[in-house]
């Protein structure tokens, strides 16, 4: 599952959801390897996009709307849950670049 790097379809982003509940660092990492295969979907530096500001910080929804023509809203948010390790509901660029790189 590791190896495929094709954007995932519904069905795909349902067995990743499961995958999260049973084993979340497999999930991080299969995610991440999508993400990275795919930068003209999942583009992290579109947050800057309007903005000046070099530490843009979204809380779930704002990140959920940021993203939301690229995964489903569910997968959206264990994406986010991951990235916020210090379970302050709000990340900021930086956080999401390191999640991603």
């Amino acid at each position: 599952m590791a190896e495929d790097t094709a954007w995932p379809d519904d069905a795909k982003q349902d067995d990743l959801m499961q995958l999260y509940a049973t084993s979340p660092d497999s999930f991080r990492d299969v995610i991440v390897t999508i993400m990275q295969a795919n930068p003209d979907k999942f583009n992290v530096m579109q947050l800057n996009q309007n903005s000046d500001d070099s530490n843009t910080s979204l809380t779930k929804e704002a990140f959920g709307n940021t993203f939301k023509d690229t995964f489903k809203p569910a997968l959206l948010n264990l994406i986010f849950d991951l990235i916020d390790v210090g379970n302050t509901d709000s990340i900021n660029q930086a956080a999401l670049i390191a999640f991603v790189n």
